[in-house]
Parts: C-alpha cells; structure tokens; sequence
C-alpha cells in the first residue's frame, strides 16, 4: 500500500479497528491465531517501542502471554496472522520438522548417488517426520506431499534392490516435483 493511502482516515480507523479487536480478545482471554482458538493465562507481558525518522513514526508492540493447557495438560503454541492453509504461518514446531526431514533426505540422497543403500535407521526417521508433516500439510498441497512420499518410497526402494539407475531417475523426479511444488506455494 502507498504511504499516500496509509495515511488516509479510512486505513487509520482499520489498524484502530485491528488493534481494538486484538484488545478486547486479550482482554476476555480468547484470542484466535491462525484459526485456533486459544485460551490466555494472566500472565502477559506488553513492551511498546516508538521511534519517529524523518516523516514517519514507528510503533513496535510485543506481546507474551502464556497459554493456558487444555485439558491434556499441554498448550500449544502458534504463530501467525492468518490460518496456515490461507497462507500464514506454519503452525510452531513444523519448521524444525522441515529442516530435519531436509537433512535426513539429503544423506539418504547423498548415499544413492554414491551407489550406496540408505541406512535403515535413517529411513525409518524420514518416514515418521514425512508421516508428522503429512499431518499438518495445507489442503493445497497435501496431495503433492502424499506422491512426494510415495516417490521416496519407491526411490529408497529402487537403491535397497541395488537398481540405482532406477534410483537415480526418481531422484531427478523428486527434485523437479519439490522445485515445481516450491513455486506455487512456498
């Protein structure tokens, strides 16, 4: 949006409006966070910061507050504007899921292209985050990711029966499916 429209009135009384809304939910307690509705302990903290440069002003709040545990005993904890499927954020912890899915198919991938069998334990690891991840995959791309961990099957299958040619092909194939998948949603 141009500065032009961030200082009209209108664009004011929306961030007032946001403000009152995100206000009034912490107020009551109950505020919704990438399309989860989540319940706030009284234990919040609030830090303002204000810095004016030239012809602009800046406002930076941060807010903590500590969830309250729902009925197994565990919170949760989400980030994010809008809901994950919408574009948003990830839900917390799904970044760490990636990155070790990430590293673990690398060694595997990196095993292949040497003309090596991946290592068992590994595999069973990939498979459990790919299972985790599956979980919380965006309606959008779910399908994408359940033939993605078809083809890994296939290629880790491919290098146990020693065919890495086979292997290879499919490595190609994944590659060119995450690059594609990586365009239109990442």
């Amino acid at each position: 949006m141009k500065d032009a429209d961030a200082d009209s009135p209108s664009r004011l009384a929306q961030v007032a409006k946001e403000l009152h809304k995100l206000a009034d939910g912490i107020g009551s307690g109950k505020v919704q966070i990438s399309g989860i509705d989540l319940t706030l302990s009284d234990f919040i903290t609030l830090k303002v910061k204000q810095k004016m440069t030239g012809s602009k002003v800046m406002f930076d709040l941060k807010i903590q507050a500590k969830l309250v545990a729902d009925d197994s005993g565990s919170t949760r904890k989400v980030t994010g504007k809008k809901s994950y499927a919408k574009g948003g954020d990830r839900p917390y912890g799904v970044k760490g899921l990636k990155k070790k899915y990430t590293g673990l198919w690398r060694m595997i991938a990196s095993a292949i292209k040497k003309g090596d069998s991946p290592d068992v334990g590994i595999v069973r690891e990939l498979q459990a985050i790919s299972s985790k991840y599956a979980e919380i995959a965006s309606p959008e791309w779910a399908t994408l990711w359940h033939e993605h961990e078809g083809l890994v099957a296939g290629c880790v299958k491919a290098a146990q029966d020693g065919n890495f040619a086979r292997a290879d092909a499919i490595l190609g194939e994944i590659g060119r499916g995450k690059k594609s998948c990586h365009k239109v949603y990442k």
